[in-house]
């Protein structure tokens, strides 16, 4: 009788034990990684699938957090609002985007749908998400924004859309410890601390007809900046004050100038734009005019987000601290 109830003593102490020890070593793993750690803005795009002939469209929602003032922004963007893709696209609705991507094993409807919003908007892009299954609930007006959050972004009732994330049923590019952070991070963050925006019922937009007389939506870039001055901007970028210069030599047109425009909403401080005179195959070149651009949080954001290699050319008489060089390989 006594070796039943010492048994079960150890049974009732190990359990708990075990479940310290688990978080331990997940904090542990967490602290340790190299992905995102919450230090800066971090911006996610979040997208259902429905069933291609079903009377849902697929609608899509952008969560986009700034760390160190714990603040956030949440953008629902209809189904008919039209974005620019990337790689000869041209424009399409919101809805169609992934299932475009898909027809692409390079590159993945995900993919395409992440940096047509990159395109579209000006907003640095981190990762995405997408339910093809068992749709998340995306909250279309603000006082839906709560039920949005405890559904998916709650103790309780948003475990399930943890586990679906964290076991891959959910897709997205976030890394594990990405998709922790972010999921506690929505979790963490109060309703008065996240403002929200249905872009179609702002001046961001304006509506047109197309020849076959429905109507859609299509994004004013100006009216956008001037709208959402701020609101994507990472505070730890914008204190830095390293000023770049952004030059395209990858041979399309505006290349620098829509990169800068997603430069210039992250915070940081674009002087100028042009064209390099010789061409270049390598995605991105980051050069660093100083030692303080050189160790910069600029730099390492350009090297891990979109591939830049590093390099130094120590020069006081550069125009701009950092100079960025988008080669073929960046639009390709």
């Amino acid at each position: 009788m006594g070796n039943k109830r010492l048994k079960k003593t150890k049974k009732l102490f190990w359990l708990p034990a075990s479940l310290v020890l688990a978080f331990l070593c997940i904090l542990i793993f967490l602290n340790l990684s190299s992905d995102w750690n919450g230090d800066r803005r971090f911006t996610v795009v979040m997208q259902n699938i429905y069933p291609e002939g079903s009377e849902t469209e697929n609608e899509l929602g952008i969560i986009s957090l700034e760390a160190s003032s714990g603040r956030g922004i949440y953008f629902y963007i209809n189904p008919d609002i039209m974005l620019d893709l990337p790689y000869g696209f041209k424009t399409y609705p919101s809805s169609s985007v992934y299932r475009l991507g898909e027809l692409e094993n390079n590159r993945g409807g995900g993919h395409l749908l992440e940096r047509s919003v990159e395109l579209s908007l000006g907003v640095k892009t981190d990762g995405y998400i997408v339910a093809k299954n068992k749709q998340f609930f995306l909250a279309r007006e603000k006082k839906d924004f709560s039920v949005f959050k405890k559904d998916n972004f709650s103790l309780i009732r948003g475990l399930p859309f943890l586990y679906r994330l964290m076991i891959g049923n959910l897709e997205s590019d976030l890394s594990p410890t990405e998709k922790f952070r972010f999921w506690n991070a929505v979790r963490n963050i109060r309703l008065d601390q996240l403002e929200f925006v249905n872009l179609a019922h702002t001046t961001s937009v304006y509506r047109e007809k197309l020849p076959d007389k429905s109507e859609v939506y299509r994004i004013d870039a100006v009216n956008f900046d001037h709208n959402h001055f701020g609101s994507f901007e990472d505070r730890g970028i914008r204190f830095e004050e390293i000023s770049v210069e952004v030059q395209n030599a990858s041979g399309e047109e505006k290349v620098a100038t829509l990169f800068a425009r997603v430069l210039k909403n992250f915070g940081v401080k674009v002087i100028a734009r042009s064209t390099a005179n010789v061409l270049i195959n390598r995605e991105c070149t980051v050069i660093s005019a100083n030692h303080k651009a050189k160790t910069s949080r600029l730099v390492e954001i350009m090297a891990t987000d979109y591939n830049c290699i590093p390099e130094f050319s120590d020069n006081e008489n550069a125009q701009a601290d950092l100079m960025v060089i988008l080669g073929r390989n960046f639009i390709k």
